[in-house]
């Protein structure tokens, strides 16, 4: 599980844990982590919509883990697009990208490779 912060850049370290409490938590236990951590970190959950970005990569837990977190999401009523299989590198841009209103670049699969292929030229 890959957390990636509002503008695209790696979060802090301590969010790690989180992530690995979520990829080994079974089902079942899901919500009582998803209080726990709202509660630790004193998050603002009222009024507050994010849209969260999400992708998985080839490993055999991918979809499990991306199911799990859909099942959150959808527990918390949380919006979220699925961009299926990524690299690490284009989930970051198109973060970015969505996190910008499209500043950055158009947040796509293709977007990201566009963007790549002018930094070279």
């Amino acid at each position: 599980v890959k957390f990636v912060d509002t503008l695209g850049e790696m979060l802090i370290p301590e969010w790690e844990e989180i992530a690995t409490n979520l990829g080994n938590m079974r089902q079942e236990k899901l919500e009582e982590l998803a209080v726990s951590v709202i509660d630790q970190y004193d998050i603002e959950t009222t009024g507050y919509k994010p849209s969260i970005v999400i992708a998985r990569d080839t490993r055999p837990s991918g979809e499990r883990l991306k199911q799990t977190l859909i099942d959150g999401m959808n527990l918390l009523g949380t919006k979220y697009i699925d961009f299926g299989y990524l690299t690490t590198p284009q989930l970051h841009y198109i973060v970015k990208c969505t996190n910008t209103k499209g500043q950055y670049g158009v947040p796509t699969e293709e977007g990201y490779y566009i963007k790549i292929s002018k930094a070279f030229s």
